[in-house]
């Protein structure tokens, strides 16, 4: 029964062993970098739009003298866990008129524009979860626009107070009209 325990904690060393050496490897691909800048962008805007370079390049220009090591992820960059936040479009066609209505019966919360914020939301929080996981030091600021700033208002009681450091909102949705009237 001793020759049992020794070769299955033999086992159970070996295999934490190869998990730390895949977190380390993997944390080291990634950089763990001190500061993880997050943006979500507005309704309709393509990736690396106004707003999001307007941002970093506003941070960029403060973090000139800095000694903190950072990197900058748009949402909708990748998939993450599953997600992919495509910031609908509520103008500009047929189909962003129909998702504007919808977002205004809705108070923001169906249709497509529900769908979109749901995606973004769940590409957040599995991106944070992940990096998290890998570097545990890494601390995260959010910023959002418009369809973005919701998306992030609406699970900050969801997202892990201990990691994020500062949250930017600008032209909140559910602020204003119509999506202000609702719940």
């Amino acid at each position: 029964m001793r020759k049992f325990w020794l070769i299955l904690s033999s086992i159970v060393m070996v295999i934490s062993s190869c998990t730390l050496i895949t977190y380390a490897h993997q944390a080291s691909a990634l950089g763990c970098n001190d500061v993880q800048f997050i943006f979500a962008r507005g309704s309709g805007e393509p990736l690396k739009g106004a707003s999001a370079m307007a941002w970093e390049e506003a941070l960029r220009a403060r973090l000139t003298n800095t000694t903190l090591t950072y990197n900058f992820y748009e949402l909708g960059t990748e998939t993450h866990g599953g997600a992919k936040y495509p910031a609908t479009a509520v103008s500009g066609s047929l189909g962003g008129i129909g998702t504007l209505i919808g977002a205004y019966i809705s108070a923001g919360s169906g249709f497509s524009f529900g769908e979109s914020v749901a995606a973004g939301q769940k590409e957040l929080k599995t991106y944070i979860n992940s990096v998290s996981t890998i570097c545990p030091q890494t601390q995260f600021v959010l910023g959002g626009y418009s369809q973005g700033a919701m998306l992030i208002t609406g699970i900050l009681d969801e997202l892990p107070v201990d990691k994020i450091v500062y949250i930017a909102t600008f032209g909140d949705p559910k602020l204003y009209l119509p999506e202000g009237k609702g719940n």
